[in-house]
């Protein structure tokens, strides 16, 4: 997969400077994390985020901070409004997926890189063609045409903070909507013939099933949740880029996953994707995936 990278910081980063002494503590326990994977004990935390405004202006600023190129984007709570309810959302969220850590399957992660780790199978789809800020809002049907390939995924779940339940939903905005990463497997042909609603998705840690359930959205949930993600970054000025990928949310839940462990999420019969987290940070580790 291949695309020119684009990264910009959005109208409501650049609003925010300078940051107060309060929001200054949140950036810095996030870039932190996110620089140096160093987690930061939710006791010793002396301020929260205060807003959902907030805490996607603090988001993009980490983001302008660390300078990674962004290869795509991940969708919070799309398909469960209680999810949206529990977190104390208005809306579903999301997050990006540096070009760093978009990987490609099968991937061993270092341990000491990914500490806390959980993981979600999702859907992935590919943009095609640069999508304006400006425009019509995007709507799923007139998305699909603009697909150019569809990936089961695994998310990558972090935290700059060692007991992310007591997070509240903006903390986790403000954290990258909780996003470190993405694994991608095989496209999935055909994938807009396939019937997705009922198929069964399996995830599996070390041969063991801890995850077996028929899948309870259709690809008008799935392109719906992209589009939405679309029309949300239009507000922050951003616009999305031929080759960026965009997880669309969790078919699973929320999973831990330990060093030593293999993980390998089956959609129906037509997708597999496999991530490990090695035991030693010295076990080798392949590169991220180039888009």
């Amino acid at each position: 997969m291949t695309s020119k990278r684009v990264r910009k910081t959005s109208v409501a980063a650049q609003a925010q400077r300078p940051w107060t002494p309060r929001q200054q503590a949140i950036i810095d326990q996030v870039l932190n994390f996110r620089r140096d994977r160093l987690v930061c004990p939710v006791a010793s935390r002396a301020a929260c985020v205060a807003d959902e405004d907030e805490a996607y202006a603090m988001q993009d600023w980490v983001a302008d901070r660390l300078a990674h190129p962004v290869a795509g984007w991940k969708v919070g709570a799309y398909f469960d409004g209680a999810v949206q309810k529990a977190l104390g959302l208005s809306e579903p969220f999301y997050g990006r997926v540096f070009a760093p850590e978009l990987r490609s399957s099968p991937a061993i992660l270092a341990p000491h890189q990914h500490p806390g780790c959980h993981v979600e199978v999702e859907l992935a789809l590919q943009i095609g063609k640069r999508i304006p800020i400006s425009g019509p809002p995007m709507s799923a049907a007139s998305l699909a045409g603009l697909v150019s390939g569809c990936f089961p995924a695994f998310e990558i779940v972090t935290s700059s903070w060692d007991n992310r339940n007591a997070l509240s939903g903006v903390d986790h905005v403000a954290d990258n909507g909780g996003c470190g990463g993405l694994v991608i497997g095989e496209p999935i042909a055909a994938w807009s013939e396939i019937e997705l609603r009922g198929q069964q998705v399996e995830l599996l840690v070390n041969g063991f099933a801890l995850v077996t359930r028929p899948i309870a959205v259709g690809w008008q949930d799935v392109l719906g949740a992209a589009a939405w993600l679309i029309n949300r970054l239009k507000r922050q000025n951003i616009a999305v880029q031929a080759g960026q990928v965009i997880a669309t949310g969790t078919l699973t839940g929320l999973t831990p996953i330990s060093p030593g462990q293999t993980a390998i999420a089956k959609i129906g019969r037509f997708a597999e994707v496999k991530m490990s987290i090695a035991n030693a940070q010295s076990e080798q580790v392949p590169q991220a995936l180039s888009i």
